[in-house]
């Protein structure tokens, strides 16, 4: 897998954050993946209302959610205490 020359960012596990804030992240992808990336967010979008449409965002972060499973979250949050509540915070969030 090719990576640009450009240095990875460093994320230090250990320091205190707040796990409910949002960062924006930079990420190198293939083309090919914005495409079907692109794809998926437009064929979302046909089916919704213009004022509930999705962005390439919402679709990536709802990707990056379903890989996380609930022993995940126990897991974590037994090594970064406030995880879990931080899950709970982000599912009533997306629930409205």
């Amino acid at each position: 897998m090719a990576k640009s020359q450009t240095a990875p960012t460093v994320i230090h596990l250990m320091q205190r954050r707040d796990l409910t804030a949002r960062r924006v992240v930079e990420f190198e992808l293939p083309e090919f993946l914005l495409l079907a990336l692109e794809t998926r967010v437009a064929e979302a979008n046909s089916e919704l209302p213009s004022d509930d449409a999705a962005d390439p965002n919402d679709y990536v972060e709802s990707e990056l959610a379903n890989v996380i499973t609930i022993r995940d979250v126990a897991e974590l949050d037994g090594r970064f205490p406030g995880f879990a509540a931080a899950v709970t915070h982000w599912l009533k969030e997306i629930a409205g």
